[in-house]
């Protein structure tokens, strides 16, 4: 028999110098400072040094984490978002435990229940207990019946979602289509292929997401799944066909401008001034009253009694149509951020809801603003 020869990787040399242009984006420099963040309290700075953590991010911040930690275990306070909250609980145990900081395990006497089990509220709350358990020491028998709980019901979890994950084969072929209609128009980029405003529509309102996160949605959130709304959802109906051009050229009317100076490919707005000769002002309004016919379109099939899909299903994939109305209102808060971007996302997930009615009155959103959506 021959004997084996080693096998050799040889790379021409016509490659050696070769270097690969990547395109910018030329997105501004973040605006969430680090200040802002060391401002969120505990409950927030637990989560983010255990998201560092698991980025394998931690080293970099040794001694800010260790001062943290240092502070909270030190502190005396019963921290409201703590109470009566078994996922915060938990959270923090494990986290200073796994630093060397002696935690009892009867912070969780108030957890259970007459039965041995635990009482919490989502799922959340669970996970969290029982990554903590694994922190449990000899003779802990709170920990391990901590253990014992969390792991039965995780596997009653899994048994149940594996009941369905063959659904999610459905998301992935949406999540190819996508792909396929992204790369579509990275071939119109490079060609320097300006498409016509039809093309672009029929690709752009799959390669904005609409309708893979629509499947994606369906999926995660409906209980149980219906195999004929399914089945519809995936014959692309004529409700996500309308619906998600309206998010695509939305999309358009608050980004492209910014886009278009980063370099990006021509957007709806654009490919209309090349199709027609029109100016931008002309262009916009344009665009202003396609949105406006195309909701005609889909308010008269959601009043379709006849329609295979529940009112649930209607509701969750037209919110996300709403709700571009809001986000791109003013521009790209992502690609182009300012001030107002900030306040806004800072008031839906760190401040308080205001229940004083003069200042809802004040802070309400008016129709003149959104007038596509409706605040009934």
């Amino acid at each position: 028999m021959a004997k084996n020869k080693p096998v050799q990787c040889l790379v021409s040399a016509k490659y050696d110098n070769l270097t690969v242009d990547r395109r910018s984006a030329n997105y501004q420099p973040s605006i969430w400072d680090h200040d802002f963040l060391q401002s969120l309290n505990s409950k927030y700075t637990l989560e983010l040094i255990d998201n560092l953590q698991r980025l394998g991010l931690a080293y970099r911040f040794e001694t800010e984490i260790r001062n943290i930690l240092h502070n909270i275990y030190n502190s005396n306070k019963d921290y409201v978002w703590r109470k009566e909250n078994l996922y915060a609980t938990s959270l923090e145990l494990r986290l200073l435990r796994q630093h060397g900081y002696p935690v009892s395990q009867e912070v969780f006497n108030g957890f259970k229940d007459d039965q041995g089990g635990f009482i919490y509220d989502d799922f959340k709350g669970i996970l969290s207990l029982h990554e903590a358990s694994y922190y449990s020491l000899e003779g802990e028998s709170i920990m391990e019946e901590a253990w014992q709980f969390t792991s039965k019901h995780l596997k009653e979890v899994m048994i149940r979602k594996s009941m369905y994950l063959s659904q999610n084969k459905r998301s992935v072929q949406w999540s190819s289509l996508c792909i396929g209609k992204s790369q579509l128009e990275a071939k119109w980029y490079h060609s320097k292929y300006t498409p016509t405003l039809g093309e672009f529509l029929e690709n752009g309102l799959v390669s904005i997401g609409g309708p893979m996160g629509t499947m994606t949605a369906y999926l995660s959130g409906t209980n149980p799944i219906i195999e004929k709304e399914l089945e519809f959802l995936e014959s692309n109906p004529d409700l996500i066909h309308w619906s998600f051009k309206i998010l695509r050229l939305q999309d358009d009317l608050g980004t492209s401008s910014d886009e278009i100076q980063r370099g990006d490919v021509p957007k709806s707005i654009q490919c209309y001034m090349h199709e027609t000769g029109a100016s931008e002002e002309v262009a916009r309004e344009h665009i202003e009253d396609m949105m406006r016919q195309m909701w005609k379109k889909v308010n008269a099939y959601r009043a379709d009694k006849d329609s295979p899909l529940s009112q649930n299903t209607v509701d969750f994939m037209l919110n996300l149509v709403r709700m571009s109305h809001f986000m791109y209102l003013r521009r790209d808060g992502h690609g182009a951020q300012n001030q107002e971007t900030m306040d806004v996302a800072s008031t839906w997930l760190f401040q308080p809801i205001p229940l004083e009615d003069n200042h809802m009155a004040s802070t309400a959103p008016t129709a003149d603003e959104f007038p596509e959506c409706s605040f009934s």
